[in-house]
């Protein structure tokens, strides 16, 4: 058996497009919208599409703490499947009223807590190798 360090394990991903905009708080329209950049985030395939969703909407919203999203201005961002094919989720930190907002509330750590834990067990069961090696690898560009 190959020793751990070694060890190259093959996960597919799937790819999240996500455009960041800066919107002017006092924007009420969406028309003064600017794109900043565009990005694409690769989530491991879990095999349940609304956990990959949630890690790619996961990892945007961590993005906006981020000093160069701060120094860019970036305060919204549309997270689509790949190729910009479908809008999966919409995130602004300013309130918007151009169309239904869905407001995004912090999970209470239990929640957030038992959800990891089972994709971590889930990624474990497909992969046979645990989440964190794979990431450490260097073989992910997620979260």
């Amino acid at each position: 058996m190959p020793a751990k360090g070694f060890q190259q394990v093959r996960v597919p991903t799937r790819t999240f497009e996500i455009e960041l905009k800066h919107r002017p708080p006092d924007d009420t329209t969406g028309d003064r919208e600017e794109l900043i950049k565009t990005e694409q985030i690769q989530v491991p395939d879990l095999g349940n599409r609304e956990w990959e969703k949630r890690w790619a909407m996961m990892a945007v919203w961590n993005s906006f703490s981020d000093e160069d999203a701060k120094q860019l201005g970036i305060n919204q961002a549309f997270i689509f499947s790949q190729e910009f094919r479908e809008l999966i989720f919409r995130i602004e930190l300013n309130p918007f009223q151009d169309e239904e907002a869905h407001k995004l509330d912090v999970p209470a750590q239990s929640e957030y807590d038992n959800w990891l834990v089972a994709v971590r067990k889930k990624f474990k069961k497909r992969y046979r190798v645990e989440i964190d090696d794979w990431m450490e690898s260097g073989q992910s560009e997620t979260c």
